[in-house]
């Protein structure tokens, strides 16, 4: 049987999507898209019938080692992208670079570096394709270059001038990132009006907004409110209170296009996503899945986890106490964060840190599959036939792969 490229990975369970009866309907019949109130959504049956495609276990492409030519090693990578000649862009946090490789992964030339100036670099933290035009956030700056590194310009954008969108409105700017078309999407977050009174309590997710704001800065645009980070203000002794995030913690995370004004944001807490595109419309994709419970043989493991993270390094007694008095949340989120790709598919990673399953929804909102990826490789950007992504080996080391998938 011929063997026909479709998304890519190493393993895809694709989609098909059973209408739960034996009367030889359509497997679509299972999809139910309506509009309701210029709202597009698209919703699924209860069951998928999955079935597992092995394809290749290696990637096409790496880029990454250990010891050997600077430009080859990767460290801190916080994006990358693939171009529109075929070459592959990487904001390199770790030197302040952004990179560009050729197609077969050979470097072309590298752009930035640490400092102030016009062509350099605070921190390259994302990356936007416009036709041959590479576009680099640098903190709220977007400094463009030609494919080949030829600096075209840098457009100088404050964080005041954006807070000050969002002031009027009753919120404070918490961070955001500049769209294709040239708007910037802004996360706002509520004004504590008790600054330094937090006490413990009940497990909270404190609101977040997503809005548009124009190139100009004039308006705001609200696309929704979500809940953000579930964490918890629990007391540990001495009349102190500590904030502390449980394991398993539902989250919402916002995902973007590098070609377009596509947003996604991914609330866990539901079986769903809501995709903004950037004409407007909205679509809202739906399924049925059971949640699963939080095993008590999970906290402990989670626990190692973070003790060994360098974040947590000099309040690890605080936290120790806090981790004792903490509330585990009963249920496990839907899945974990989610990434958008070229193409528009949105890529909804596994819960579990080890896990290796991502979901693939198109921009239709319709579930197209699900791709077992190795257990330490993040989607970055996504076409027919590839997904480009950042892998991290036992050292930590990093290694932007490009992967093929088949079915057959």
């Amino acid at each position: 049987m011929p063997r026909v490229p479709i998304l890519a990975g190493v393993l895809l369970s694709a989609a098909l999507i059973s209408c739960g009866q034996d009367d030889g309907a359509p497997a679509s019949a299972s999809i139910t898209t309506r509009d309701s109130a210029g709202v597009t959504i698209v919703e699924h049956g209860e069951t998928f019938e999955v079935a597992d495609l092995l394809a290749n276990q290696h990637p096409v492409l790496q880029i990454g080692m250990v010891d050997g030519p600077e430009a080859l090693q990767l460290f801190r990578v916080y994006d990358a992208k693939r171009m529109m000649d075929g070459a592959f862009a990487v904001a390199n946090g770790g030197t302040r670079e952004v990179r560009i490789y050729e197609a077969d992964g050979r470097h072309r030339v590298t752009v930035g570096g640490r400092g102030d100036g016009p062509r350099e670099f605070r921190l390259p933290r994302a990356l936007l394709v416009r036709g041959d035009t590479l576009v680099v956030q640098d903190t709220f700056d977007r400094v463009s270059f030609l494919a080949d590194g030829t600096f075209v310009g840098r457009t100088t954008t404050s964080r005041q001038d954006l807070a000050a969108v969002a002031v009027p409105h009753g919120t404070r700017l918490s961070g955001g990132t500049w769209l294709a078309d040239g708007t910037f999407l802004a996360t706002l977050s509520e004004v504590d009006p008790n600054p330094g009174s937090a006490l413990p309590g009940d497990p909270f997710r404190p609101p977040m907004t997503f809005a548009r704001v124009p190139g100009d800065l004039v308006g705001l645009d609200t696309l929704g409110t979500f809940g953000g980070l579930l964490q918890q203000w629990v007391d540990i002794g001495r009349e102190s209170a500590w904030i502390v995030v449980p394991p398993f913690a539902a989250n919402t995370t916002r995902a973007v296009g590098a070609h377009d004004a596509r947003l996604v944001a991914a609330d866990n807490a539901v079986p769903q996503i809501e995709i903004f595109h950037g004409d407007g419309r909205l679509v809202i994709s739906r399924w049925s899945a059971p949640a699963e419970p939080v095993g008590s043989n999970e906290i402990e493991p989670w626990k190692e986890r973070q003790r060994k993270a360098s974040w947590t390094e000099g309040q690890r007694p605080v936290l120790e106490l806090a981790w004792a008095v903490m509330e585990i949340p009963d249920e496990k989120p839907f899945y974990g964060e989610a990434k958008v790709g070229s193409d528009g598919r949105t890529w909804l990673g596994p819960v579990e840190p080890e896990g290796r399953g991502w979901m693939v929804v198109g921009a239709d909102g319709q579930i197209e599959g699900r791709v077992d990826l190795p257990g330490a490789f993040v989607p970055m950007d996504s076409g027919p036939g590839w997904v480009l992504g950042l892998f991290r080996d036992v050292q930590e080391v990093e290694f932007l792969r490009l992967y093929e998938l088949f079915t057959g």
